[in-house]
């Protein structure tokens, strides 16, 4: 049980914790909060296949939200994002600087997605 709380813990923190060029907030259909967020990155690995994620190496996000509302800011780190529905990764490889947009929705599952994303 301690290393289940822990885990969540460590969880809640890398996503607490990463360079924000913008940050815009709306309400869902739902009610819950979306936070929106545009970060720089590099991308470090694709996705193998469904299931797996878009791993970014991205910068800090000085303005990142926590699931409890409060302004935490997000360390840059090395991270796995799930990626939209829809959203092409043809033209992205292992080692391009991009500029990428993710939602994050506490509520939903998952609860971060990357949404768009270009080659700087």
């Amino acid at each position: 049980m301690t290393r289940g709380l822990m885990g969540l813990g460590l969880l809640v923190l890398a996503l607490s914790v990463t360079s924000c060029m913008g940050k815009e907030s709306t309400p869902s259909s739902d009610e819950s909060t979306v936070q929106t967020y545009t970060a720089r990155g590099v991308v470090t690995q694709l996705p193998a296949g469904p299931g797996t994620e878009l791993m970014i190496s991205h910068e800090a996000i000085p303005d990142f939200i926590s699931a409890r509302g409060d302004t935490v800011g997000m360390n840059a780190m090395t991270m796995g994002f799930p990626v939209s529905d829809g959203l092409s990764l043809d033209a992205i490889s292992v080692g391009d600087s991009i500029d990428f947009r993710f939602e994050v929705r506490w509520a939903g599952s998952p609860p971060l997605r990357v949404t768009s994303i270009e080659r700087r």
